[in-house]
């Protein structure tokens, strides 16, 4: 379609229809998500592997397994409906790279983004009401490991939503590509999950909306109205 500021998608009712998807979809990678990271009624708790629950733990694979897993499988789940309606970005990382890539209008990354952002904060609104309290921890949010910079894990992070934006484009928008259409969903949701398998260790993996890029660029306030922990905190304590 080339570089556009949207015009041709001021139209309100594919428009809000595709703002739903996008919400309901991100909604719901939070959900299933962050939900496998919190397992508090399993052996392989997530949020019991350190000391500070947001670490996760490099010598434990069942937990890296089954958080990867999750996501990558929620991703795969929710690409198949969410991808004929507005593409199923489920992620700013991947929206931005669409409009980059003259394949998303200025107008529709800007409201796939907003609508990530409200639907993972409707997804941890959800686990947070229905998590005993004494189990809520940080809602499957995360942070760097011990020993890991900052510089250290943004690369990572960065070489890892790259590899997500390639496979988006080679896959699920590249008209050279003659694969069965739900091919793209797989494979999609294969990458994500490898992606996870490698940044666990690093990062706790934030490819996703409510995750370490937002800790990385967004100050304290802002980042507090959009990431699970948000749910898990006190107000006074996310903006101190």
């Amino acid at each position: 379609m080339g570089y556009s500021l949207g015009k041709e998608d001021l139209k309100v009712v594919p428009l809000m229809k595709s703002m739903v998807a996008e919400l309901v979809g991100t909604m719901f990678l939070v959900i299933i998500g962050c939900g496998a990271a919190m397992q508090w009624k399993t052996d392989f708790d997530t949020t019991q592997v350190s000391e500070d629950w947001w670490l996760y733990c490099p010598t434990c694979p069942a937990v890296c397994f089954q958080v990867s897993l999750a996501f990558g499988l929620a991703v795969m789940a929710i690409a198949s409906f969410t991808g004929h309606v507005s593409g199923g970005n489920l992620n700013p990382a991947v929206s931005v790279g669409l409009l980059a890539g003259g394949k998303l209008s200025l107008l529709k990354c800007v409201v796939y983004v907003i609508a990530q952002c409200i639907g993972a904060v409707i997804g941890a609104g959800i686990l947070h009401l229905v998590t005993p309290s004494q189990h809520r921890a940080g809602l499957g949010s995360n942070g760097l490991a011990d020993g890991v910079t900052p510089l250290g894990g943004m690369v990572m992070e960065l070489l890892m939503t790259m590899l997500l934006v390639l496979v988006v484009f080679a896959t699920a928008v590249d008209t050279g590509n003659k694969t069965a259409p739900m091919v793209a969903p797989l494979v999609i949701g294969l990458t994500v999950t490898a992606a996870h398998l490698v940044l666990m260790p690093y990062t706790g993996s934030g490819l996703w909306v409510e995750d370490f890029s937002f800790n990385m660029i967004l100050p304290p306030q802002v980042r507090a109205s959009i990431q699970p922990a948000a749910w898990a905190q006190p107000w006074s304590a996310q903006t101190q």
